[in-house]
């Protein structure tokens, strides 16, 4: 049995005993999130799981919370203070927001949704208004946004400096007035870190305006 098996059967060991300790905190922090989550929904019940994702940082709660289904989702958040989930909730990408509110009983939502920056606030309420498994409800609002007259090493800059607290960058848009223009194929985020896309990193000063 190899080292990372024997971690994998403690922490199994420690959820199903109900254990919430630091050990038990650090071995689900040395687990892929979605694994993580995978083994809260076998092997807690969901006060358990409650008590254990809020001993987490909140990204990594939140990444977490996010690979749930729905139902153990929605009771786990149940279990969760308002001040606890408000934090986790800023930290999650706006569609899992949007579905885990639905979640969530009226006022706890409402509450939650308030203690969320105004900006944060108007996206949500924007998701909202599509119909629940259409395009535009699993949409995101958070966009890379460039200047018309960066150049394309300056584009690429800004979406290095920025894709940690975007969902994915895979396409860039120059704005000017009256114009949007697509820059597809830009760097994208590898798990390990930023890799330049293959085909701007050859045309480092020409605007973004000018590429088509």
């Amino acid at each position: 049995m190899t080292k990372e098996q024997k971690l994998i059967l403690e922490l199994e060991e420690r959820l199903i005993h109900g254990v919430s300790d630091d050990r038990t905190i650090s071995l689900i922090r040395n687990h892929h999130p979605a694994m993580a989550a995978e083994q809260l929904v076998r092997f807690c019940e969901p006060h358990i799981g409650a008590n254990i994702v809020t001993k987490l940082e909140h990204h990594l709660a939140a990444d977490m919370i996010g690979h749930m289904d729905a139902d153990y989702r929605g009771k786990l958040l149940g279990f969760m203070d308002t001040e606890t989930t408000a934090a986790v909730f800023s930290n999650m990408s706006h569609d899992d927001r949007v579905d885990s509110l639905h979640l969530l009983d009226e006022n706890t939502a409402e509450a939650i949704l308030k203690s969320l920056p105004a900006s944060e606030q108007a996206d949500i309420r924007k998701l909202e208004e599509y119909p629940e498994g259409k395009a535009g409800s699993i949409m995101t609002t958070d966009l890379l946004e460039l200047k018309a007259e960066f150049t394309v090493a300056d584009a690429l800059e800004t979406a290095r400096k920025t894709a940690t607290d975007r969902e994915t960058i895979y396409v860039g848009y120059a704005v000017q007035p009256a114009h949007v223009r697509r820059i597809t194929d830009l760097p994208h985020q590898a798990q390990n870190g930023f890799s330049y896309g293959h085909s701007y990193r050859r045309i480092p000063g020409r605007r973004c305006h000018r590429i088509f």
